[in-house]
């Protein structure tokens, strides 16, 4: 006879056990040590969506004055703005100069396990606990619309998150159809959606 080597826990075992409650570095919008995406369409505001919660959570400030944050250092991966269009920004946004924000801006970085463990690393000796993403196409490295291309990369920004960062993506709906109408989904497979533990829909009125 074979002896199986699986050992399944039973649901006492489980309902015995003590977790954490739920923890947010934004309250009741990003999940801390979670994956968060944020999509919408282009000039929807996403980007400077992003850099308000940067500013907010660099502070320790709420966001708007009405989201509590957890305060910890930040860290943008930037492959959409590039150096002048962040300062700019930053500027108009007035951005104290000594936040503990850093960035690394248009590097052609695509998520591999050793940029990843890198990141870890770095992440570790700086104190930064959040990371942005700009954007998801930028940094997949291989085709968004195909379900296991997609389960790889986000396998890999999993890894930050349980090395303890808390992770905010931005991403792109699919197309304005012709008379106007937003798209309301997000470009690429459906495994993107599934992978993560919040979605923030950014949507900016239509006017005619």
């Amino acid at each position: 006879m074979i002896r199986s080597s699986l050992q399944p826990s039973s649901l006492d075992t489980l309902l015995s056990k003590e977790f954490p409650p739920n923890r947010w570095l934004v309250d009741g919008l990003i999940p801390l040590q979670g994956i968060t995406i944020l999509h919408g369409l282009p000039t929807a505001g996403k980007t400077w969506l992003m850099m308000e919660i940067a500013l907010s959570v660099a502070q320790g400030k709420p966001l708007f004055n009405q989201f509590e944050t957890t305060h910890t250092g930040v860290l943008l991966l930037d492959e959409e703005s590039g150096e002048w269009l962040l300062h700019d920004r930053f500027r108009t946004l007035r951005a104290p100069s000594e936040l503990s924000i850093h960035y690394l801006t248009m590097n052609s970085s695509k998520f591999t396990e050793s940029y990843v463990d890198e990141l870890i690393e770095w992440c570790n000796d700086n104190e930064v606990g959040f990371i942005t993403i700009d954007s998801l196409v930028r940094i997949h490295g291989g085709d968004e619309n195909t379900a296991q291309d997609s389960a790889k990369v986000f396998r890999l920004i999993r890894k930050l998150t349980s090395a303890g960062i808390t992770v905010l993506v931005i991403h792109h709906n699919t197309k304005a159809s012709a008379n106007g109408e937003y798209g309301s989904q997000m470009r690429g497979s459906g495994d993107i959606q599934a992978s993560v533990d919040c979605q923030l829909s950014l949507v900016r009125p239509y006017h005619d």
